[in-house]
């Protein structure tokens, strides 16, 4: 699953080399939430790299610090296709540890098209409370070998709904299906067990209160659920639940961040273990 990003990379250059007379920073935007946080983060066994670049000896770390970016490429964006590259990377950090290990890092592409109000091929149509329709393809791996091998692919669907301007709420909803579900029996995923943990469902909901500079007063404050698998995929005993709280702009779109996590798939090298986590830090916004 690892050549899905090679892949992703090798059309990312093409279109970049191709684009003589675009001013590429306009193609490029932020996509995911870009935060550094430390906390309360769950042990985890892992494994790290040795001096010879191979995978070491077992080792427990705990995931003091958690650093996620996010950057989403459109092609050929003069048009407002809405087709987009995106790339996530999350890092679990046990910076307190005498060695500082890296204990785990997510690769997250995600190759997506999105319809989006005010932002469209349609003339920038404005779609009124449909803020915008997303479907994709993504691909999540830990980039380890052997045991420690982590990885999935699916495709989705995403809505978000959103109402009001200054102060906002937003509803977002995605559905996905894991490869495994609908491809042939040569397929075989490496965590082909993620369905019982987590279902086909995340939602999301959002409230912007705009509080702009007052730093130590919410901003946003973002609840996300995912439940678990099952047989009707809404356990409620598995998935996760996480809440970002977002505070005021202290400077230049750096605001003070809370984040909780509770549940399954924090990361994905203990996806089949529930976690607890509670981290403080920054977001960039």
């Amino acid at each position: 699953m690892r050549y899905i990003l090679v892949i992703f990379l090798l059309f990312t250059g093409f279109f970049i080399l191709s684009a003589e007379d675009v001013e590429l920073q306009d193609a490029f935007s932020s996509y995911q939430p870009i935060y550094f946080v430390i906390g309360m983060g769950d042990y985890v066994k892992t494994r790290i790299l040795d001096e010879s670049s191979n995978v070491g000896e077992s080792l427990e770390t705990r995931q003091w610090v958690k650093l996620s970016y996010s950057m989403k490429y459109q092609f050929f964006y003069q048009y407002n296709t809405g087709l987009f590259l995106g790339f996530t990377q999350t890092m679990f950090w046990d910076i307190f540890n005498e060695s500082s290990p890296l204990s785990e890092l997510n690769y997250n592409p995600d190759f997506f098209w999105r319809l989006q109000s005010g932002y469209n091929f349609l003339q920038n149509t404005d779609t009124g409370i449909f803020d915008y329709l997303q479907m994709g393809v993504e691909h999540k791996s830990n980039g380890l070998a052997g045991t420690e091998s982590r990885g999935y692919d699916r495709a989705y669907g995403q809505l978000q709904l959103k109402v009001g301007d200054t102060f906002s709420l937003a509803l977002n909803a995605k559905y996905f299906m894991f490869y495994q579900d609908f491809m042939p029996d040569w397929y075989i995923s490496e965590i082909d067990d993620l369905a019982e943990y987590r279902s086909n469902w995340e939602f999301c909901l959002q409230v912007h209160l705009n509080t702009k500079w007052a730093f130590f007063i919410p901003n946003y404050v973002i609840l996300e659920v995912g439940p678990g698998g099952g047989f009707n995929q809404f356990d409620f005993s598995k998935g996760y639940q996480q809440i970002h709280i977002v505070f005021g702009d202290v400077f230049g779109g750096v605001h003070p961040y809370l984040q909780l996590w509770n549940g399954y798939g924090e990361g994905l090298i203990n996806y089949d273990e529930t976690t607890l986590s509670i981290r403080a830090g920054i977001m960039l916004r």
